[in-house]
């Protein structure tokens, strides 16, 4: 399962490089991070990459509500332009199993 979503990092990260080289190297890190926790099985590689997907969804998803607003409030052209970023929300199927101080699921 964590290959999966480490290949799934890694193309949209491809994908998203023509559009933005940043957004581009934040996948490839999350990709990279998956990557390393299959090699050095430890898992808080894939607790760290999965916070980082997660937060770098949301951020992506702000970014789409952003210009959604800005068309409605000023009126400006709709460009949508592809969000590969959204993809971290995958990482959420991580995070449910981790416990936080007082032994209640996250």
């Amino acid at each position: 399962m964590i290959v999966i979503v480490a290949i799934i990092f890694a193309i949209a990260s491809f994908l998203e490089f023509f559009v933005s080289p940043m957004d581009s190297f934040v996948l490839a890190l999350i990709s990279a991070l998956y990557v390393k926790s299959i090699v050095a099985r430890k898992e808080s590689y894939l607790l760290v990459a999965s916070l980082m997907a997660f937060v770098f969804a949301i951020l992506s998803t702000l970014v789409v509500l952003a210009e959604i607003a800005n068309y409605t409030i000023f009126g400006n052209v709709l460009e949508l332009k592809s969000e590969y970023g959204l993809v971290g929300y995958i990482g959420v199927i991580f995070l449910r199993k981790w416990k936080n101080v007082q032994g209640k699921t996250l």
